[in-house]
């Protein structure tokens, strides 16, 4: 291939391209470990600071969910499951079931990154239970792909393949095209 699209010269270009992907990589997961720290000291901090909400600018729930995803994305599996599970724990699911059955669903992913298959699915199941059908948004479809997922590498192929193809349809209906991508994804 490399003599064919031009000798060593693209050879060399080639592997210069791999070793700048292979550092921007290692930098991008940096930068995550240390947004993660930073979540989790305004953690620690929250419950002795006064009025933290307005000064943080956003409510715990929030913190708690960007510390789930800086811990993923550096690759604290489990750390981002825990933080997910506090941040449910906190969501009314009454005064706001889209706002609660979102997070189950996110909690499901990292349940699955971190080996709870078993946590994986019931919170999937949770975020679909949440999340109400009607009137059909990205919220429902989101969901849904995460059950279809979770089922899939849980459960059952067919079962999951539904699911997924419920996702496709409801993602499709309301023109969340990130969230239909992702359930062709699942299907593939």
């Amino acid at each position: 291939y490399f003599r064919a699209r031009g000798g060593d010269a693209n050879k060399k270009s080639a592997a210069a391209s791999l070793n700048d992907e292979r550092t921007f990589s290692r930098e991008l997961i940096a930068l995550a470990a240390d947004a993660q720290r930073l979540f989790e000291r305004a953690l620690a901090l929250w419950d002795r600071v006064r009025a933290a909400e307005p000064r943080a600018g956003m409510d715990k729930p929030a913190v708690l969910e960007l510390a789930a995803v800086t811990a993923a994305a550096a690759g604290a599996s489990v750390t981002a499951m825990l933080h997910m599970r506090s941040a449910v724990a906190v969501v009314d699911e009454d005064d706001d079931p889209v706002g609660a059955g979102l997070p189950y669903g996110r909690l499901g992913g990292y349940a699955y990154d971190a080996g709870e298959s078993r946590w994986s699915l019931a919170a999937t199941q949770d975020g679909v239970r949440l999340v109400p059908a009607e009137p059909p948004s990205a919220a429902r479809a989101r969901v849904v792909g995460g059950l279809a997922r979770s089922l899939i590498l849980t459960v059952s192929v067919d079962e999951g393949a539904g699911f997924a193809r419920e996702a496709i349809a409801v993602a499709s209906a309301v023109g969340a095209r990130d969230v239909e991508a992702d359930a062709v994804a699942t299907l593939a």
